[in-house]
């Protein structure tokens, strides 16, 4: 009897052992599926920082590119030349203050209106305007 009963016992701590490592398994099954899931979110973490940190690279070259295309707009100023040499006016010019004489503005403040009329536009610029003298010279020349 004591023979049978220890057959038994054995018998019944190997049943238990079977469940107790089949639900072990079952959780260490589980458990590798997390832990693959876990290195593949790892994964895709350190993938989204180095997009991210790359897109960061990109934002302040694009911030630098901009403020050179900035500095190079607002040193693009033009700069018109009023004299053909150093005694002639060019055409452009003469019309400008013929303009101004035709409209009624008087001969004192010909240049002081094309100064004004060219500070208002944006990256014009000229080397030198006429005196009054010159203004009353083309009025000389229009016969007003």
């Amino acid at each position: 009897l004591r023979s049978n009963l220890r057959d038994l016992k054995t018998a019944k701590l190997r049943n238990s052992q079977v469940v107790h490592t089949s639900s072990l398994s079952k959780y260490v099954k589980k458990y590798k599926k997390l832990l693959t899931v876990h290195k593949q979110c790892k994964i895709t973490q350190r993938r989204l920082q180095r997009k991210i940190t790359d897109l960061e690279i990109m934002v302040e070259k694009l911030k630098l590119s901009n403020e050179e295309l900035l500095c190079q707009l607002s040193d693009s100023k033009k700069t018109i030349m009023t004299k053909n040499d150093s005694k002639t006016y060019s055409t452009a010019c003469r019309k400008a203050i013929y303009y101004c004489l035709q409209y009624g503005v008087p001969v004192t403040h010909v240049c002081d209106v094309i100064n004004a009329i060219l500070f208002e536009l944006p990256g014009i610029t000229v080397d030198s305007l006429p005196h009054s003298s010159t203004v009353s010279q083309c009025v000389y020349e229009l016969g007003i």
